[in-house]
């Protein structure tokens, strides 16, 4: 659950960069039952959804859509805060997927062993 958190609040970034593609709203009554979620769901893969994954993933990716649109919805209730998040393309990521550094330009860990292409040789001639 602590993932979804952070992956619903780096949600605010993409909305302003994706501009172009419209985001879906949701509402209290999106979030009622199962049947609206999915109803929910499949409105948001209208718009953002790039393929057909398989039943077992898709069923996966709708657990993580619904956890990530109720906290979408909850966060936008507080009046103590000056922005609204929304369901973007990244809204049935978990946490470990949307850090992996795929959507988020990140390196990995341990790009600071990357060599540098050069030899032995060509560093002491440069």
């Amino acid at each position: 659950m602590g993932g979804v958190v952070l992956a619903a609040a780096v949600l605010l970034a993409p909305v302003v960069a994706v501009g172009a593609a419209p985001l879906v709203p949701v509402t209290d009554k999106d979030l009622e039952s199962d049947a609206s979620m999915w109803n929910l769901y499949e409105r948001w893969c209208s718009v953002y959804s790039s393929g057909s994954p398989d039943l077992a993933e898709k069923a996966r990716k709708f657990e993580t859509f619904k956890a990530n649109a109720r906290h979408i919805n909850e966060f936008n209730k507080r009046e103590d805060v000056p922005y609204k998040l929304g369901l973007n393309q990244f809204s049935d990521l978990t946490e470990e997927e949307f850090d992996s550094g795929m959507y988020t330009g990140a390196l990995p860990e341990d790009a600071g062993n990357v060599s540098s292409g050069m030899t032995d040789d060509d560093k002491l001639l440069a």
